[in-house]
């Protein structure tokens, strides 16, 4: 509605500036391109983090699937790239801004992460210990959570 308002509001200025000052015309124009490519540009910045924990959020329901039909060797190699997604991500933004506008270190959530589900999942996988793993699952899941949780992007559901 904003946006609405706004792009009215513009060419209405436009019309009145336009008798006297041609060239305003494609001054608003190429002002308001500019601001779209600007804004458009700016939200790419996050998208390859973004990106990495999409992948990773992938092969933790490849390893799932993997682990529930026995193959423990495919579900470790999957957890493998689970990690290397996570800390990929962790290493291109090692703080990110929460909604509140509060910096968050996510090194110490990834060390956490790393030394506690992560390394219990990659135990379990390894020994092919059906009930360690499920719950290992069960732990990583909510480990994100809670890290999304301290971001304050709850919204980032793991799968």
């Amino acid at each position: 509605m904003f946006l609405g308002n706004l792009a009215r509001d513009i060419q209405l200025t436009q019309k009145k500036q336009t008798k006297t000052n041609p060239a305003m015309k494609l001054s608003v124009s190429s002002f308001l391109i500019l601001g779209a490519s600007l804004f458009t540009l700016s939200s790419c910045v996050t998208t390859p983090t973004a990106q990495k924990m999409r992948e990773a959020n992938t092969m933790l329901k490849q390893s799932a699937k993997k682990a529930e039909k026995g193959d423990y060797a495919g579900a470790n190699s999957a957890a493998a790239a689970i990690g290397s997604g996570v800390r990929g991500a962790v290493e291109l933004a090692p703080v990110v801004q929460s909604k509140t506008g509060k910096d968050v270190n996510l090194k110490p959530l990834l060390a956490a992460w790393e030394s506690g589900p992560y390394k219990d999942l990659r135990k379990a996988l390894a020994g092919s210990q059906e009930k360690a793993a499920t719950a290992a699952f069960t732990n990583l899941r909510g480990q994100c959570t809670n890290c999304h949780t301290a971001i304050g992007r709850p919204e980032i559901r793991v799968n």
